[in-house]
């Protein structure tokens, strides 16, 4: 994971690095060291964050599909 695909994800989930950090267990500076590109991302910490991606897709999928489901009228949903 690059850089860019780093931040894009962080961008993405809406977590800042000091809320990774926690997250994580990992300290602010390390978290800052892959935000920078000056080490390259854990493959575990990618991993963890592209599942908790895919977790906020769903999700996301899931509320649309509710919101289409609550227009139908009370006939159309039987």
């Amino acid at each position: 994971m690059t850089k860019f695909q780093f931040r894009k994800l962080l961008t993405f989930l809406g977590i800042s690095q000091g809320r990774l950090s926690r997250e994580t267990g990992l300290t602010r500076t390390a978290i800052g060291n892959y935000y920078n590109g000056r080490r390259p991302v854990q493959n575990t910490l990618a991993w963890g964050l592209s599942l908790k991606e895919e977790i906020n897709e769903k999700n996301k999928r899931i509320i649309f599909l509710e919101k289409k489901l609550s227009r139908l009228s009370p006939k159309a949903r039987n």
